[in-house]
């Protein structure tokens, strides 16, 4: 009997590597970043894609004065609120965007956070549209097209962050270090396992012993980078046994566009948004997204073909991809 294998492929894996790709590092980059350059030139305003900062005008005299106190407080600042709070006599800060003013203070810390909280800005949304007040009460709602405005703002954002790290990432780019690290991943790709192929046989009731080696191995890989295909390239194994879908979109293809919004689509009340006549529900759905081309339907046939493993190297294997995940590990073909 042979099988197959499914590497899923998370963004510990670029931040392995040493990409700094954590919601943390981008917030660090629009928020935090800007204020401290403000700051070291003695400029009086700063703007980045999230927020516009000015120095208030009663503070100004004691600016130059008080320049090394304030890029302290800065410093010390572990959340949006304090930073506030620590910088207000001296400090204006503006967010752009109401939605993304209410994440910011929310204190999110990854991905998931912010994905999540889109969603409950969507349910709020949807709570307050109700004229008759049968879905209940929703505090703090905003206006869809704030919500909508607010993710196309951090997803613009992300992407060019994330695309100038990427082309310093790949000044620094360590050869040496690639090699190691492709030795280590195909160490563990390439595992064998007796326990694993017993249970094989057990699991579907097969007569023949299985065979020691997977047939074929599937990268499927969440992240926006080119980074794993990096490291892929100077792999000289055979190249027919693996394939490689960016489930999730790659910076600046038009073929494989970003898919940014939420993966959780079996919920109540999502159910419910789809019987809606407002599309911004729907916008940002992944599984919807996953149409715009053929990696979902590419991933459908790999795992309908034949019995499989999973790997997972740097996913957390979240709610923001649940239902991805749900379709691999529940088909009936998973081992």
């Amino acid at each position: 009997m042979s099988y197959n294998r499914i590497v899923i492929i998370g963004n510990g894996f670029d931040l392995a590597m040493g990409l700094r790709s954590r919601y943390s590092d981008y917030i660090d980059y629009s928020v935090y970043r800007p204020i401290r350059e403000m700051l070291k030139y003695s400029e009086m305003t700063c703007e980045s894609d999230l927020l516009k900062v000015r120095v208030k005008d009663d503070f100004f005299y004691h600016f130059i004065n008080e320049v090394e106190r304030t890029v302290k407080l800065v410093n010390q600042s572990d959340s949006f609120s304090s930073l506030e709070g620590n910088t207000n006599k001296a400090l204006s800060i503006k967010v752009k965007n109401d939605f993304v003013n209410q994440l910011l203070r929310n204190n999110g810390t990854n991905w998931i956070d912010i994905e999540s909280f889109y969603y409950q800005a969507l349910k709020r949304a949807y709570y307050q549209t109700d004229p008759f007040g049968s879905r209940g009460r929703a505090m703090g709602a905003l206006p869809l097209s704030v919500i909508s405005e607010g993710m196309n703002i951090l997803e613009n954002g992300f992407k060019e962050y994330l695309t100038s790290e990427l082309v310093q990432f790949k000044k620094d780019f360590n050869t040496d270090l690639i090699k190691e690290f492709r030795k280590v991943l195909f160490k563990v790709i390439n595992a064998k396992g007796n326990e694993q192929r017993e249970f094989m046989m057990r699991r579907h009731n097969c007569e023949s012993s299985v065979t020691e080696d997977p047939n074929k191995i599937l990268f499927l890989n969440f992240n926006y980078t080119d980074i794993f295909s990096q490291v892929m390239d100077a792999h000289n194994g055979e190249a027919s046994k693996y394939s490689h879908i960016q489930i999730h979109g790659t910076l600046d293809s038009e073929e494989n566009p970003v898919i940014f919004g939420y993966g959780d689509d079996t919920t109540e009340v999502y159910q419910e948004f789809e019987l809606t006549e407002d599309s911004i529900y729907l916008e940002r759905v992944k599984s919807m997204q996953y149409s715009r081309n053929y990696n979902y339907q590419n991933l459908l046939s790999f795992i309908e073909n034949a019995v499989y493993e999973v790997f997972v190297i740097g996913h957390s294997c979240g709610l923001s991809d649940k239902t991805m995940l749900s379709t691999i590990f529940d088909n009936e073909n998973c081992t």
